[in-house]
């Protein structure tokens, strides 16, 4: 049964992250946080989407500004430590407090059409910073990433192409710190392995809706999925807190 939930977790959040290029660890994270222990909510948020990411980089690849992901990967492996740290100690109700938090006042943010101001060079490192430290903590890198690069003046490709080359990038590193330090339970990855194929067809699925959809519609629809995927995490958090 848990391992329908994830595929169906994975197929919702797979075909968010194709179509705009992010997504997969806000809409996956609280919904895996609800029934999954944190270390492994956060390790297989970001395998899962690790495979999309690589996806869309070589959709957009020719796009992908390198210097930006560059920025925003060395500011992160300031972060990632103490990302790793918190993941240890925080409590599993503490975090889905925080994924549902962070993930619902993102989406209202977007929803609002407010954009960014453009950060610049050092800000893309700070960024990244926090970026790293909300990767290794809860599975999020992609809020502050995105706010970041929306003013950089990228297109639409370009900003998809950035973005999903840091995920990516940020994504392998953080697997690989997690495996040296024993938070990565291989066993338990390797059984839900299985969910992989799910994020090509997400892959495909998304591509497909975005080309076909009015972006903009689209893109709200999926904020406001995302919004609601948030929502639950938090109500039950905040449950378990009172009660």
């Amino acid at each position: 049964m848990d391992l329908l939930f994830v595929c169906a977790v994975t197929l919702l959040a797979g075909i968010a992250q194709a179509a705009a290029g992010f997504g997969f660890g806000l809409l996956a994270m609280p919904l895996l946080a609800l029934f999954l222990e944190p270390r492994v909510a956060v390790s297989l948020s970001i395998s899962l989407s690790l495979l999309g990411s690589y996806l869309v980089v070589l959709e957009t690849r020719d796009s992908l500004h390198g210097p930006s992901v560059g920025r925003l990967l060395g500011g992160s492996l300031l972060g990632m430590p103490l990302g790793a740290l918190l993941l240890v100690d925080l409590p599993a109700v503490w975090l889905r407090a925080a994924v549902g938090s962070i993930a619902m006042g993102f989406c209202a943010l977007l929803l609002s059409g407010r954009t960014a101001p453009a950060v610049g060079r050092r800000g893309l490192w700070g960024a990244g910073g926090v970026a790293g430290l909300l990767n290794n903590a809860c599975g999020l890198p992609g809020p502050v990433a995105v706010l970041a690069l929306q003013g950089s003046g990228l297109s639409t490709q370009g900003f998809r192409g950035t973005l999903a080359g840091f995920l990516a990038a940020v994504g392998t590193l953080s697997l690989g710190m997690f495996a040296v330090t024993g938070i990565l339970d291989l066993a338990l990855l390797r059984r839900y392995a299985l969910a992989l194929p799910v994020v090509w067809l997400a892959n495909r699925i998304g591509r497909r809706l975005a080309a076909r959809v009015d972006a903009e519609r689209f893109r709200r629809g999926v904020l406001a999925l995302l919004f609601a995927g948030a929502l639950a995490a938090s109500a039950s958090a905040l449950w378990e807190i009172l009660g």
